[in-house]
C-alpha cells in the first residue's frame, strides 16, 4: 500500500477497502508469527483473500519438483480437488506465465487473453477474470497465489498490492517453517545418532563437569544419565590418568583443538576399561565452553594386543632357548657318556669314581634343564596320545600330596563324563607337579590346593580370548598370596622368579607354558592378592585315540652287545668319538664320518658290510635324511637310526620323522644308545 489512505484524492469507498486489506494483511502476519501450521495459515490466506477482495475463487498453487503445480489450498473449487488438481507449469499457462513475470498478472477477460492459455481448472469453474502473484522463496519460488471471478472484473493496483503483500507474508511464513523443520530434523537426526550410536558420546565443560552422555555411555559406564550429570570426568578416570587429562585440557587443547586420546575409566561396578576417544573443543562466540568426545571401548582389543606381544616375546625367547638347549645336548651327550665309560672301567676301590659319578649326575640334572627349556620353547619331542585327564590326575595325586606338604590340603573334583584329551601323559604330570610346587610356595602358612576337571563350551563372547568350541578344562587353584599385577605378564618367562636365590630356577611356569602350547592347549591365569591364584588349561577333546608317538626304549641288558658294522655320521667330533667308542666296546665295527661326503665314500667302499646307519639329523652341507636318501639309492633296505639334539619341529622339517624311522634324542648315555641300536638292528626288515 504505497498511498496514504487519508489522502484526499481517495474516495471513502476506496479508503475503506484499503483499510480492510491492511487489516487482513496484519491479521495474517500475526497468525504467521504465532507459529500457526502452514496448512492452517494457507487456509486462512485463501479465505481472507476471497473475503477481502470479494472474489468467487482463491487458490494457492505449490510448484512441484517436476515443474507443474498442485492445488495446495483454495476456496470456491469443486470438492476433492485440493491436494490433487494439477496445473501445467510451462510458460504458456497462467500460473507458469506468472512465475516469469516481474509483477502481478491481471486478466480482465480470459476469452480474449492472448498471453497464455486458460488452464482446464479455470475453464471448468467458468473463470472470467483474475489476478495472480508469485509466492517467493529463499532458493526458488514456492508457487502462485491467485484470486478469480466468474464475472468480468477490472482489478485495481490496490488489489494487486494487497495480494502481493499477502503472498509475501505467506512466503516469509513458509521459509521460517521450513527452516524450523530443517533445524528440527537436524536435531532429531543428531539425537538419533547420539542415542543410537554404538560409541560413547559425551560432553563436559572446561572444568570437567559432564553436560551430556548418550545411551552407549550409560551402558558402558554403568552410571545413569542423571548420575553422570552430577559427576566430573576425573571421578570416572583411573587415578593414574587424571594428571594426563588435566594437562591435555590445559596445554594441548588450546593449541590442537582436536585430539585423539587414550583413556582408562572405572565403571560403576569397579571394572577398568580402555577407551579410544576423538575429542574436540566446543566454542561459543569465540570462547571455549566445553569438550565433546566420541569414545570406543577397546579393552578387548588391548587385551588381545597384549597377548600377541606376550606371545611374540615368548616365541622369541623360546627360539633362543631351543637353540641353547640343542648346543647343550651335544655337550651333555659327551659329558654323561664319558662319565659312564669311566664308571664302568673303574674299580670298586677307585676313589675318583665319586667325583666321576658327581659329574654324571650333574650332567643328568643339566639334561633335565635342557628338557625344561625345550618344553618352554614348545620344541620338545612329545609323545602325543589320547588320554583320560582324570586318570592322570588320579595317578599323580599321591605324589602331589608329598610335594605340597602336610599343611596344604589337596582337594579334587573330577568330572566323570570328560572326553579324552590329546597330550603327552608324562609332560602333563610335569605340568601338575610344577603348578602344585608353585601353589605350595604361594602358601607358606598352609592353605588349600584344588584340582578340578570339567567340560565347557566357549562362545565368541568368552573373555578368555580363545576361539569358540568345546574344551576340557584342567583347573588348579590355590588360596595363597596371589600374584602382583605388575609381574603377572612375566610369570611364564624362563628364569623369571620372585623367589630368593637358590630356591628356584624360574623354569617351573615357563615349562608349563611350553608343554601347554605344544599340546595345542591354552592356559589362562586369574589372581587376586591375598586370595589366591587360579590356572585354567583348556584342552581340545581328542577326535580319536592316538598311539604313543615314540615308544619307550627297551632296557634289556642282554640286547646291548653286537658284532655288526655301523656307519656313524656326526659333525660334532666329541659326540662322534663317544658314540664310536661305546659301540666298539660292545663288539660292533664302527665306520665314522664327520659329514655326508665322507659317509658316502665309506658306504661306497663297504656298502655290503654296513648293517646300520646312525646319523645326526642336522649337519652342514647335507642333512641326515638327505644322506639316507642317497645311500638308499645305492643299496635298498639298509637300516637307519637318527640322533638329534634339535627340536621336534626341526627334525620334522628335515624329514627325519617319516613313518618307520627311529630317533635317539640327545643327550643320551651309553645304555639308551646301545639299547636303541640293538632294537633297530633286531627289527624286522632288511639290514
Amino acid at each position: 500500500m504505497k498511498s496514504d489512505p487519508s489522502s484526499p484524492q481517495h474516495k471513502p469507498g476506496e479508503l475503506l477497502a484499503r483499510l480492510r486489506q491492511q487489516a487482513a494483511v496484519a491479521d495474517l502476519g500475526q497468525r504467521a508469527l504465532a507459529g500457526e501450521s502452514l496448512d492452517s495459515l494457507m487456509d486462512q490466506v485463501v479465505r481472507s483473500v476471497a473475503r477481502t477482495l470479494d472474489v468467487d475463487l482463491c487458490k494457492i498453487l505449490e510448484r512441484l519438483a517436476g515443474g507443474d503445480f498442485v492445488l495446495r489450498a483454495g476456496v470456491g473449487w469443486h470438492e476433492g480437488l485440493l491436494g490433487k488438481a494439477k496445473v501445467d507449469g510451462d510458460r504458456g499457462s497462467q500460473a507458469g506465465f506468472t512465475l516469469f513475470s516481474e509483477g502481478p498478472v491481471i486478466v480482465e477477460d480470459l476469452e480474449v487473453e492472448d498471453r497464455f492459455y486458460s488452464p482446464k481448472l479455470l475453464a471448468d469453474h467458468q473463470v472470467v477474470s483474475g489476478i495472480s502473484v508469485i509466492v517467493a522463496g529463499k532458493e526458488k519460488p514456492f508457487g502462485v497465489l491467485g484470486a478469480h471471478c466468474r464475472k468480468r472484473r477490472r482489478f485495481t493496483p490496490d488489489d494487486s498490492n494487497f495480494l502481493q503483500a499477502v503472498a509475501n507474508v505467506l512466503a516469509a511464513a513458509i521459509d521460517r517453517k521450513r527452516s524450523e523443520e530443517a533445524v528440527k530434523a537436524s536435531e532429531e537426526r543428531y539425537r538419533d545418532l547420539f542415542e543410537n550410536a554404538i560409541d560413547v558420546i559425551y560432553t563436559h565443560d572446561m572444568d570437567g563437569c559432564f553436560t551430556s552422555l548418550n545411551s552407549a555411555g550409560e551402558e558402558l559406564s554403568g552410571y545413569s544419565r542423571s548420575e553422570i550429570l552430577r559427576m566430573n570426568i576425573y571421578q570416572v578416570l583411573v587415578p593414574e590418568r587424571r594428571k594426563e587429562v588435566r594437562r591435555l585440557l590445559r596445554v594441548e587443547f588450546p593449541v590442537k583443538r582436536l585430539i585423539a586420546a587414550e583413556l582408562e575409566i572405572l565403571t560403576k561396578d569397579g571394572r577398568r576399561l580402555s577407551l579410544e576417544a576423538n575429542v574436540r573443543l566446543l566454542e561459543q562466540n569465540g570462547k571455549l565452553v566445553g569438550v565433546e568426545g566420541v569414545a570406543r571401548d577397546v579393552t578387548g582389543r588391548k587385551k588381545l594386543e597384549e597377548q600377541l606381544r606376550q606371545s611374540q616375546k615368548m616365541q622369541a625367547v623360546g627360539q633362543l632357548a631351543g637353540g641353547v638347549a640343542h648346543d647343550f645336548n651335544n655337550l651333555l651327550t659327551v659329558i654323561i657318556g664319558n662319565a659312564e665309560i669311566l664308571l664302568e672301567r673303574g674299580g670298586r676301590e677307585d676313589r675318583s669314581l665319586r667325583e666321576v659319578e658327581e659329574i654324571r649326575n650333574t650332567g643328568l640334572r643339566a639334561a633335565s634343564l635342557t628338557r625344561q627349556l625345550l618344553a618352554f620353547s614348545r620344541k620338545q619331542v612329545m609323545q602325543i596320545r589320547a588320554l583320560d585327564l582324570n586318570s592322570v590326575v588320579a595317578r599323580v595325586e599321591g605324589m602331589l600330596r608329598r610335594v605340597i606338604g602336610e599343611d596344604v590340603r589337596l582337594e579334587t573334583s573330577l568330572d566323570p563324563a570328560l572326553p579324552p584329551v590329546q597330550t603327552d601323559p608324562v609332560h602333563l604330570e610335569q605340568v601338575l607337579v610344577n603348578l602344585a610346587v608353585n601353589a605350595r610356595d604361594a602358601m607358606p602358612r598352609g592353605g588349600k590346593l584344588m584340582i578340578e576337571t570339567s567340560s565347557v563350551e566357549l562362545d565368541a563372547d568368552s573373555p578368555t580370548g580363545i576361539r569358540p568350541g568345546r574344551y576340557v578344562v584342567l583347573l588348579v587353584r590355590d588360596t595363597g598370596i596371589g600374584i602382583e599385577p605388575a609381574i603377572l605378564p612375566r610369570i611364564f618367562e624362563p628364569f623369571f622368579t620372585t623367589k630368593e636365590q637358590g630356591q628356584g630356577n624360574g623354569l617351573g611356569l615357563s615349562t608349563v607354558y611350553g608343554i601347554v602350547q605344544q599340546s595345542g592347549a591354552f592356559v589362562r591365569v586369574a589372581t587376586e592378592l591375598g586370595k589366591g591364584t587360579t590356572f585354567r588349561i583348556y584342552f581340545r577333546p581328542a577326535e580319536s585315540p592316538l598311539p604313543l608317538a615314540f615308544p619307550p626304549p627297551d632296557t634289556d641288558e642282554n640286547s646291548e652287545k653286537g658284532s655288526e658294522t655301523i656307519l656313524v655320521v656326526e659333525d660334532e667330533e666329541s659326540v662322534r668319538s663317544f658314540v664310536a667308542r661305546t659301540l666298539e666296546d660292545r663288539g660292533y665295527t664302527v665306520l665314522a664320518a664327520k659329514d655326508g661326503a665322507g659317509a658316502l665314500e665309506l658306504f661306497r667302499e663297504q656298502k655290503d658290510a654296513i648293517r646300520l646307519v646312525l646319523t645326526d639329523v642336522v649337519m652342514p652341507d647335507m642333512s641326515g635324511p638327505d644322506l639316507v636318501e642317497a645311500l638308499l639309492k645305492r643299496r635298498r633296505g639298509v637300516k637307519v637310526l637318527y640322533m638329534s639334539g634339535h627340536s621336534d619341529g626341526t627334525i620334522l622339517r628335515h624329514g627325519a620323522r617319516d613313518a618307520g624311522s627311529e630317533l635317539l634324542q640327545k643327550p643320551f648315555g651309553r645304555r639308551p644308545l646301545l639299547t636303541k641300536v640293538r632294537k633297530v638292528l633286531d627289527s624286522e626288515g632288511e639290514g
